[in-house]
């Protein structure tokens, strides 16, 4: 490490779980409806903190140079997230794990890496994260499934980096990262289209999970418009499916943005929305006397990139006879929803966990996630969803900006620290 790396004051962007204060957080946000200052209790900006030792010798020490927000940062920060999830994390943690870095030092035994390489990182911290004997999970590529998570043994506890109290995250200068994590990625590339890899990498993976190599005229529904349901569009065209897109916007500027990453039909997700749905897809409709209509027909499959109660309840309706319906959001609260559809029409409801290992439909191999995304990084032009950047000690403006996409054309926030 040079005289001038060692000499970097860090700064971070330190969670440590308060009970109470998560508890005020959700409270104020609830009643605030982002009309009064933003206030995020168990969010501390630390302008000296120690800077971090590498756990072992497999692992690499880096610089943030691009850190992204991501709606469970949000959810977080907001008092949204489920306790279930509690035992899959550890505190006080640097949060971030939307990342393109630069290493700085390596350990002994890393060898496919060195000082001054760009790189992005995989966030799950599997058994190889983990330096322990493989879980049958990991041992099939699914690190993202991982059976050890909560186990508190060697680093303790959690799933992914920005989580957890033993790695740091983007949301500083520096954080660390074992080895396996990484994947080197050409300078050439901007910071704005390779922060979008974690995002990306996350719906590549039901994307292809879904096609099964299979490469069937489909017609599916991508429901919701932001980071991730932008990114399933620009997904679904790389990998050059077949597949008739329809896209459900909340705010006109997302649709004109899908359409131009390559959706066939851009819908309003408003009042005239179900019915958008069965004239597109030469469906049905059948009026009930309490609740919303039934469809008879409608898409084969709906990426659910929301995660609400509504936006599922009307997925299940929306989703054809043992059609598929994929919640690539992380939404928990599912209250309200009715189920009919899974039994009666045997309609699948599934769930995607970050990444793992998937059949690429274009030629029927399997391949991590992580490499498709750094193959097609070099002409894959996304970037214009990083609408706003922000220096990390304006932590508050930034959050604010990416919790209010009705303030104007906001897409993905990020932190830029490359400066």
């Amino acid at each position: 490490m040079s005289k001038d790396q060692s000499e970097v004051k860090m700064k971070a962007l330190i969670y440590d779980l308060s009970i109470p204060k998560y508890i005020f957080a959700k409270a104020y946000h609830l009643l605030s409806k982002g009309k009064l200052p933003a206030i995020f209790p168990n969010l501390k900006f630390v302008k000296n903190c120690p800077k971090p030792t590498l756990n072992s010798e497999n692992w690499v020490l880096v610089k943030s140079l691009m850190s992204g927000i991501c709606g469970s940062d949000q959810n977080m920060l907001m008092g949204n997230e489920s306790f279930s999830m509690e035992p899959y994390a550890s505190f006080p943690c640097v949060m971030g794990h939307e990342n393109v870095s630069e290493i700085l030092e390596v350990g002994p035994s890393v060898k496919n890496f060195k000082v001054g390489d760009r790189v992005i990182v995989n966030p799950v911290m599997g058994c190889r994260v983990h330096e322990r004997e493989l879980c049958s999970e990991c041992e099939k590529g699914l690190d993202a499934l991982c059976l050890h998570f909560g186990d508190d043994s060697g680093l303790g506890a959690g799933m992914s980096l920005g989580y957890h109290k033993a790695t740091g995250g983007g949301w500083s200068n520096i954080y660390q990262a074992h080895s396996s994590q990484l994947y080197k990625i050409s300078k050439d590339i901007p910071l704005s289209r390779a922060v979008l890899a974690d995002p990306l990498s996350s719906v590549i993976q039901p994307i292809a999970e879904y096609a099964n190599g299979e490469r069937e005229e489909k017609t599916v529904l991508i429901y919701g418009a932001g980071t991730i349901g932008l990114l399933a569009v620009a997904a679904i065209r790389m990998l050059d499916l077949p597949w008739k897109i329809i896209l459900g916007y909340r705010y006109k500027f997302q649709g004109e943005l899908g359409k131009e990453l390559g959706a066939d039909h851009i819908i309003s997700t408003g009042s005239n929305f179900l019915n958008n749905i069965v004239e597109l897809t030469d469906s049905k409709i059948k009026n009930v006397s309490i609740g919303k209509p039934v469809i008879e027909g409608g898409v084969d499959v709906v990426f659910d990139c929301v995660g609400s109660a509504s936006t599922i309840d009307n997925s299940l309706r929306i989703c054809k006879t043992q059609g598929h319906v994929v919640m690539i959001a992380t939404g928990h609260n599912l209250k309200g929803v009715d189920a009919t559809p899974i039994w009666f029409r045997e309609v699948k409801f599934l769930g995607t966990c970050m990444s793992r290992v998937v059949i690429d439909p274009r030629d029927g191999s399997k391949k991590n996630v992580y490499d498709i995304v750094c193959n097609e990084l070099p002409h894959l032009e996304i970037e214009k969803l990083v609408t706003h950047t922000f220096p990390l000690d304006q932590f508050k403006v930034a959050l604010r900006k990416s919790m209010n996409k009705k303030d104007g054309p906001v897409v993905k926030v990020a932190f830029d620290l490359s400066l």
